[in-house]
């Protein structure tokens, strides 16, 4: 196995840690150990394109990996702090549902491990920032809904990435 694919194992080992972490209210230590895992969500891809070491197999995991990590975030944010998902439980929704959506159409057109263009790289900053924020500081409206405009931004570039045929 090698290192981008243990860094990627390691992601995906780390959610189990966050679940507990998130649940019982510990917040510094989820951030940090959520920083972590964002690190090497940062590092797996870059790292096997340095190394040449880029596999299917290890972009398929990845995207796995992205997906459960990302999604989970959802439940860790109504653990630290419910308000923010029950004053948005809809705008969240449409958000789960057109990023799931634009993602399958991408796999189609793409393959499933389709290589992460920048509007998705920027969503992954934003989202791991926004949520290490709201886990230290709690909901802040403005904050979420600056969140919501550039994730929402991101996804019609990725849109538009598609019809023009980008890889």
């Amino acid at each position: 196995m090698n290192v981008p694919t243990m860094l990627t194992w390691l992601r995906i080992a780390l959610v189990p840690l966050l679940w507990w972490l998130a649940y019982t209210g510990e917040r510094v230590l989820f951030v940090g150990v959520f920083l972590v895992a964002a690190l090497t969500d940062a590092l797996d891809g870059w790292l096997a394109r340095k190394l040449h070491q880029e596999s299917q197999a290890g972009a398929v995991l990845d995207s796995v990996a992205d997906y459960v990590f990302f999604l989970s975030a959802i439940v860790w944010l109504y653990w630290l702090d419910a308000s923010l998902v029950t004053e948005n439980v809809v705008l969240l929704t449409v958000m789960v549902i057109v990023t799931v959506v634009k993602e399958l159409v991408k796999a189609g057109k793409l393959g499933v491990a389709a290589r992460h263009w920048w509007p998705s790289k920027v969503s992954a900053v934003v989202l791991v920032v926004s949520v290490a924020f709201t886990a230290l500081f709690g909901y802040v409206q403005w904050v979420f809904f600056v969140v919501v405009g550039v994730l929402a931004l991101c996804a019609l570039a990725e849109v538009r990435m598609m019809r023009l045929g980008a890889r």
